[in-house]
């Protein structure tokens, strides 16, 4: 009786009717209360965004039975979406010591320890997961099944850790992403579909890009302005979204598409297919190795030119990937990076910013306001090296105070942490005021309304984070490193007219921050006219971008 129950309840949640398949499990357990049940609604709950309603299910569940690795898992991922993440952390580890091949809970396991800066834990974890098939336990009822690429996208998760936070050298990464394509690549998929390339002269070019972002996400702050300036006279643009669920951006970028293809749930192979069938001539992959990309589309290599831009930071590692699409300042002709593609070098910035409608007014600071220093770049951008970076630049200015803000300072435990690594390098916690998850971006935007400079992260520089803070009218410090991810901030700063705020060095970077507190009327004349600037720079000019992106295509094609 209870299995036709449960497979009554599976039916509601394929046919799109959660409610009711939620409404029913509480039916159900009201005349039956075992833990197969009670698993379901958690995991309903869960879907429904009771979080907390879905925790209070697994742990009643674990009352029950303390030995089920699955149920420690789903209460895993219940607590860190409440940013519950130390409580997170020991319900995967109580996953894994009962279930040694958890695949998954290792890799939700690895993804917190990145969050949290634990690099050597995470490696450790991804690795572990590596070990094993990624496929759910059958001892328990599950929603969502493991998905046919979900071993490829664990290994991108653990390629994207090594690459976002630069743990190792250019040599090593592209040894480490070339191991992708080994082990979900392959010649006899790139040769599956031939191409019959037919002549350009006389017709539109076919371009398709492909992204999990096509949504309220950095990737679209930079792609939209693209898609709306492309010459639709010349080109005909196919998106392929890896979007489960949309929102307006969503919906602003269908609309600019010529075509527009949902590709979740569809097997690699099928969507290359697709891709085929649509006569796509150049390919653009928008997500690299980063959560819900399609590279295994790519190596099917179902376009004649295939094209990697935007969302990543280093190879791909695929065979089958002809270009990566940069510029002259982030991957420089003398560049460290090891690459399986050809760098295709933009003249001048190849990123072009779309300001959030949403951004308030810049607001003056008063002259009696002490300097407050900022950064608001996720926590896990914060090295170590930072830390000893910035402890430097506010013992030279002993008056100043540094506002950090990131989702992760919504934990307490984790501000106790990032206040004793201050500590250690001579910084009092009340110079610290850290600020977790704001309500909106409106809301998040507005905090630069109390900030001076703003202070960016290394290695790692920032991406979106600093194009809102000179949006918001705030001047940003940047050390361009060696590498791409390294040098984001080095050629917007430059796009947007602000060259003297890319340091070469340590020394440098110190003297810029130095100047800039100092020079308290020309910071006030900076904050009342750099949003102008801003707005009017090579950094917002989406026409122009999209014009050299465009003659790149043609010049790749021919």
């Amino acid at each position: 009786m209870a299995d036709d129950r449960i497979a009554a309840i599976l039916a509601l949640v394929t046919a799109g009717r959660l409610v009711d398949a939620h409404n029913y499990c509480v039916a159900c357990l009201a005349k039956d209360d075992r833990p197969q049940l009670l698993s379901l609604l958690g995991q309903l709950k869960g879907r429904m965004g009771q979080f907390h309603d879905a925790e209070c299910c697994f742990r009643q569940v674990l009352n029950v039975h303390a030995d089920d690795a699955v149920s420690w898992f789903n209460l895993g991922k219940a607590l860190s979406i409440q940013m519950k993440n130390a409580d997170a952390i020991d319900a995967y580890r109580q996953a894994v010591s009962l279930l040694p091949s958890f695949s998954e809970a290792y890799s939700n396991l690895a993804n917190l320890y990145a969050l949290h800066r634990q690099w050597s834990l995470a490696e450790e974890c991804f690795l572990q997961s590596l070990k094993y098939p990624l496929a759910r336990e059958d001892r328990r009822i599950h929603l969502t099944p493991a998905p046919e690429n979900a071993p490829a996208q664990v290994m991108s998760a653990y390629l994207f850790l090594e690459s976002y936070n630069v743990l190792c050298e250019p040599e090593e990464m592209l040894a480490a992403h070339r191991q992708w394509e080994k082990r979900f690549g392959g010649a006899e998929k790139a040769t599956r579909f031939p191409h019959k390339v037919a002549e350009a002269s006389g017709r539109k070019l076919r371009i398709g890009y492909v992204s999990g972002d096509f949504r309220q996400h950095s990737v679209s702050y930079f792609f939209e302005p693209i898609l709306a300036a492309h010459a639709r006279e010349k080109f005909e643009i196919y998106c392929y979204a890896e979007v489960a669920c949309g929102d307006e951006v969503t919906a602003r970028l269908q609309g600019l598409a010529d075509g527009w293809r949902q590709t979740v749930g569809q097997s690699d192979e099928a969507v290359a297919a697709q891709i085929v069938a649509d006569g796509i001539d150049i390919l653009v992959d928008l997500a690299g190795h980063t959560a819900g990309n399609r590279l295994g589309v790519f190596a099917w290599k179902p376009a004649p030119v295939q094209v990697s831009y935007l969302g990543y930071f280093t190879t791909t590692g695929l065979s089958t990937m002809d270009y990566w699409l940069s510029d002259e300042l982030l991957t420089p002709v003398d560049s460290v990076e090891q690459t399986t593609e050809t760098i295709w070098r933009l003249p001048g910035c190849s990123l072009c910013y779309t300001p959030p409608a949403e951004a308030p007014a810049v607001v003056e600071r008063g002259q009696d306001e002490g300097l407050v220093l900022a950064s608001f770049n996720d926590l896990s951008k914060v090295s170590e090296a930072a830390v000893k970076l910035w402890a430097a630049v506010l013992k030279r200015l002993p008056t100043a105070t540094l506002m950090l803000k990131a989702r992760q300072l919504s934990d307490e435990g984790v501000c106790a942490d990032l206040r004793s690594a201050f500590a250690a390098e001579g910084i009092a916690a009340e110079r610290l005021r850290l600020l977790g998850r704001t309500e909106d971006l409106a809301a998040h935007l507005a905090l630069y309304g109390e900030v001076d400079i703003a202070l960016d992260t290394i290695p790692r520089t920032g991406g979106t984070t600093t194009a809102e803070a000179l949006w918001m009218g705030v001047p940003v410090v940047t050390l361009a490193g060696e590498r791409y991810i390294e040098r984001l901030s080095a050629t917007m700063l430059s796009a947007a007219g602000l060259e003297d705020l890319v340091c070469a060095d340590r020394d440098a970077y110190l003297s810029a921050v130095e100047r800039l507190a100092e020079d308290v009327s020309g910071r006030r004349q900076l904050r009342h006219e750099l949003r102008a600037q801003v707005a009017n720079s090579a950094l917002c000019d989406a026409s122009g971008l999209t014009a050299r992106i465009e003659d790149a295509y043609q010049q790749m094609w021919s």
